[in-house]
């Protein structure tokens, strides 16, 4: 467009001229973002791109071809004179966390020689996993070690996982086996119990595999066997077939009681347990008065009777007989008595002596036997009396004189026997 001016005397010369150009609505910027994951107070810068001389508007409020923003959803549209562009794509600003410790596992703890184990972790999801020996990897190849892992982001690195240790492994040694029973009765079995350790199998010389495992009659041993290898093979277990055990020998310590005195019965088994004809059970049982058998007991049956004991009941001994040397003695003189009791212990009366032999001086003498069922009467007494000093001698000659070297006879006599 151009004017002119005109007026009485004419028309001026033509304005400069004027362009009015038809305006169109702006294109949807082109946007970016220089991160989309946040840690802690950071901000990401957004960036939008609109035609020379239009504004960048955001969706938040913000104008301008860049701006700071935290964690959120982002578009932009440019504005000019006739209207808004359409909205941009969506920019999607994340807020981001230090990872969470990783879980880890291995399929293996213990390794032999060169051999590897297999160490695995599992991370979130946009996080790496960093093991404690520096490499990285969801899954790693190790051995004899101790090993951790965290998991790493933009944001920083988790804490330490639980440790993993794994163990250098060895051949096992060889294992001891024990049996429950070493005798068995027809089918039944005994239980063989090995000390093969935790990791390790036990197979048995019968081809069986367990810690436990239950036999018949046989000679028996195990090994143990881990990934190193086999031990040495155990001692041998032997599980014999039992029979029918063999009477008991029982035994006394008396054959008679007095009033409520017991006597101590023992036995013994060669096999099984040892029962009493009272019905009592055990090695030795207290009994009075009466006749007693045992039998042995076993898972196999039980054997015939011991032979009997027989317990009586007992009385107060008979008196004694004593038996002196002589009855007279002479001065101090001391002379020998013997007591002889059928059963018990002596007691003297007129000394204080339970010795079967005393030596005695003058006077009278008994004795009692004395057992644990009473004392006897008192014997019969014995006198020890002082005999008589003799008489004067007689004395004769065969002659009344001797001539030269000849010899007289003399004769003598002592009466009452000196």
């Amino acid at each position: 467009y151009t004017a002119v001016c005109t007026n009485e005397c004419g028309k001026s010369e033509d304005s400069k001229p004027v362009t009015i150009n038809k305006g169109e609505l702006p294109k949807i910027p082109e946007v970016g973002t220089d991160k989309t994951l946040l840690c802690g107070n950071e901000l990401a810068t957004l960036q939008a791109h609109c035609t020379v001389g239009d504004v960048v508007e955001w969706s938040n409020g913000m104008y301008g071809q860049t701006i700071q923003v935290p964690a959120g959803i982002y578009t932009a549209r440019c504005k000019n004179t006739c209207g808004y562009s359409g909205d941009s794509r969506h920019l999607v600003i994340t807020k981001g966390n230090v990872p969470g410790s990783p879980e880890i596992g291995a399929d293996k703890y213990m390794v032999c020689g060169n051999e590897k184990a297999t160490l695995v972790a599992q991370c979130e999801v946009g996080s790496i996993v960093v093991w404690s020996h520096g490499v990285t990897g969801t899954t790693i190849q190790v051995g004899e070690g101790i090993y951790t892992a965290n998991c790493k982001n933009d944001c920083g690195l988790s804490e330490e996982s639980r440790h993993i240790t794994i163990n250098k492994g060895k051949v096992p040694e060889a294992p001891i086996v024990s049996a429950d029973k070493v005798l068995i009765c027809g089918e039944e079995k005994a239980k063989l119990s090995s000390t093969c350790p935790v990791g390790t199998i036990t197979k048995w010389n019968t081809g069986a595999e367990g810690i436990s495992i239950f036999v018949g009659e046989g000679i028996y041993s195990a090994v143990c066997i881990n990934t190193c290898g086999t031990s040495a093979e155990s001692n041998k277990v032997v599980i014999s077939k039992d029979k029918l055990p063999a009477a008991p020998r029982i035994a006394t310590d008396k054959n008679t009681v007095c009033g409520e005195e017991k006597a101590t019965l023992t036995g013994s088994c060669e096999s099984g347990l040892l029962i009493w004809s009272t019905g009592q059970s055990g090695l030795s049982i207290e009994v009075g008065k009466g006749t007693y058998t045992a039998k042995c007991v076993s898972d196999c049956g039980t054997s015939v009777s011991s032979d009997p004991i027989t317990i009586t009941t007992g009385g107060a001994p008979n008196k004694p007989i004593i038996v002196a040397e002589k009855t007279t003695v002479c001065g101090d003189e001391k002379v020998k008595l013997t007591a002889f009791c059928t059963s018990g212990t002596v007691s003297w009366i007129g000394v204080n002596s339970f010795n079967s032999s005393v030596m005695v001086g003058v006077g009278i003498y008994a004795a009692k036997c004395v057992n644990e069922c009473g004392t006897s009467v008192a014997s019969d007494p014995v006198s020890i009396t002082t005999g008589p000093t003799p008489g004067k001698p007689v004395i004769t000659s065969n002659v009344t004189g001797v001539c030269g070297n000849e010899k007289a006879i003399l004769s003598g006599n002592c009466p009452l026997g000196g």
